[in-house]
């Protein structure tokens, strides 16, 4: 079996979410289980020598956080709140036990591998409209998105013709990741100076674009400045400074 075999999997558990409905208005990821359970059994070994100072500070934030839930307006709301915090704590954990043994670039870059499909698939939904709503009407899609979030994707952007979400409920929340992943082939690149990272970056950018959404569209163009900057840090500081000086 490959040395990275189960960080793909891993990474396909959280990537191609699965939804479980628990109640009409409650639907239970089998990432967020799975990512959880390997939290909750790394957690002890990570608070009981307390050397590592974060996860004890979060816990502690959680922990004041219960007490003015139980003023609040929303009581089911904060409720709400304060378990994705408890999540986040549990999610911080599983990080630090993958950093700790194994390579960091293997994670990203095994995020980025099993996310082709999905960018694929997002930019040939965005010249084909209707296929992506007759996606979204399939029983497949009720497994990838969760159900009750599928309610309401008839009021998104998703309907939009000029827009694409693939499993996301939002072309926002897919803009959001999709750039995520084209800054990380960009920082891979910079790291290695693999072409395939270059072909990664180019095929997360056309997935950015074609959620049509402006603020991922931004954030690419940002990336890409900052990209250059870094690249040629000490021209564009002595034009900066001649400009400033003259």
């Amino acid at each position: 079996m490959h040395k990275n075999t189960k960080l793909y999997l891993l990474a396909i558990i959280i990537i191609y979410t699965i939804y479980l409905p628990v109640t009409q208005r409650v639907d239970i990821s089998i990432g967020i289980v799975v990512l959880g359970s390997i939290g909750i059994l790394e957690i002890v070994n990570l608070i009981k020598p307390l050397h590592n100072k974060n996860i004890f500070r979060y816990i502690l934030f959680v922990l004041v956080m219960t007490f003015p839930i139980s003023y609040s307006n929303d009581f089911t709301q904060g409720l709400l709140y304060l378990v994705k915090n408890i999540l986040s704590i549990l999610f911080i954990a599983v990080g630090i036990k993958l950093s700790q043994k194994r390579n960091i670039d293997c994670v990203l870059s095994s995020i980025m591998i099993v996310s082709v499909p999905l960018m694929v698939v997002n930019v040939f939904f965005a010249f084909n409209n209707t296929v992506e709503m007759n996606f979204v009407n399939t029983k497949f899609a009720k497994i990838l998105i969760a159900p009750t979030s599928l309610v309401n994707v008839y009021g998104s952007n998703i309907t939009d013709i000029n827009k694409a979400g693939t499993i996301f409920p939002n072309t926002n929340n897919a803009s959001v990741f999709f750039s995520l992943l084209y800054a990380i082939g960009l920082i891979q690149w910079g790291k290695t100076k693999k072409c395939s990272y270059i072909v990664l970056s180019l095929i997360c950018g056309a997935a950015v674009l074609s959620t049509g959404c402006r603020t991922g569209i931004l954030v690419l163009l940002f990336d890409i400045m900052m990209l250059f900057y870094i690249k040629n840090r000490n021209i564009v500081n002595k034009i900066i400074y001649f400009n400033i000086r003259y």
